[in-house]
């Protein structure tokens, strides 16, 4: 028997049977059992083999990438070739031009494309010979929106840094960009169908944000802004030359549809915000709101604006049953709620 013996004396003629001891047992490692050798070196050389092959796919990924991104550079289609424009000039802008830079230099750089403010330019002797002459006459109104265009697109063929710009995405400077928001690849599947977008607001169509590819039809139009004498709305314009009629080359995104290119903070009737969006525009607002809406966007919070817009309506309804002659009852009626 295995670990026994017979303890005892024996006579002969005579059986005799001694205590059974069980004698101490022997220690067995596991990991010295053949089966168990086996199978450890079977997983490592399946941790081997996922591990080569995961860096196999990973370097295919890299490669394609590669690949397809050069592809798109030479079909003048990747989104390098694609520059977001944009002016902070004016009163408004005061100490806020800083702010209201970055951010849209973040969102340039997250989503792969470039970015130029028409401020930049103008004090830049390198741009100069591309910017269209100003007479004085325009301030720093909507004219100048198409002077920075027309500027990007003759200097990227014949300047120095031979880059090929093939669209300019133009926001205003009073918007406020967001690099997740997923509306901006549906916004570039769009856009790049054609050579002209524009979206539309209650007001009717609102040129906050243009898209303008490189084309005859662009040329043409950007002749036609730079044309025009004086300060002018080009809104107004583009409805005047267009109406109802727009070119096959432009679309006009219907208000239900816009929010794929901008969005409103409250009220903002069909161009409500979504955590989607990736463009919110504050138009026509004055500094201070401006300083508000940065920011309720800084501190993930609205509870600003609806703070100071609360004490102002306050003291507007205080000042107007207070005012006989009316004078603050016209101030207050002013203003937008």
């Amino acid at each position: 028997h295995c670990g026994s013996s017979h303890v005892g004396s024996s006579h002969s003629g005579s059986r005799h049977f001694g205590k059974l001891v069980l004698a101490n047992p022997v220690a067995v490692d596991p990991r010295a059992m053949p089966c168990f050798r086996a199978l450890r070196f079977a997983l490592l050389c399946a941790v081997g083999v996922a591990v080569v092959v995961h860096c196999l796919l990973l370097t295919i990924g890299v490669l394609q990438l590669d690949h397809v991104e050069a592809l798109a550079a030479r079909s003048g289609i990747g989104q390098p070739a694609i520059v977001l424009a944009s002016s902070h000039l004016g009163d408004k802008f005061f100490r806020l031009r800083e702010v209201l830079q970055a951010n849209k230099r973040e969102f340039a750089q997250q989503v792969g494309i470039r970015v130029m403010f028409l401020e930049d330019m103008v004090g830049d002797k390198a741009w100069q010979g591309f910017l269209s002459p100003d007479d004085g006459s325009h301030g720093i109104q909507d004219w100048h929106k198409y002077r920075m265009v027309k500027a990007i697109f003759s200097r990227s063929v014949v300047g120095r840094e031979r880059e090929h710009v093939t669209a300019v995405v133009w926001i205003d400077g009073d918007s406020w960009t967001m690099p997740t928001g997923l509306h901006w690849r549906t916004f570039l599947f769009l856009a790049r169908r054609c050579d002209f977008l524009i979206g539309t607001d209650s007001n009717g169509i609102n040129a906050g944000l243009m898209w303008m590819r490189r084309s005859n039809f662009i040329d043409v139009l950007l002749q036609r802004f730079l044309s025009l004498p004086g300060p002018f709305n080009d809104q107004v314009m583009l409805n005047s030359w267009f109406g109802d009629g727009w070119p096959a080359e432009a679309l006009r995104l219907p208000i239900n549809e816009t929010g794929v290119a901008q969005c409103r903070e409250q009220p903002c009737d069909d161009l409500c915000c979504t955590d989607k969006s990736w463009n919110v525009h504050w138009p026509a607002h004055e500094r201070k709101d401006l300083v508000m809406r940065i920011l309720d966007r800084k501190l993930h919070t609205d509870l600003v604006t609806r703070g100071v817009r609360f004490s102002e309506r306050s003291v507007c309804r205080i000042l107007w049953v207070a005012a006989s002659e009316g004078y603050y009852k016209r101030i207050c009626d002013s203003q937008s709620w």
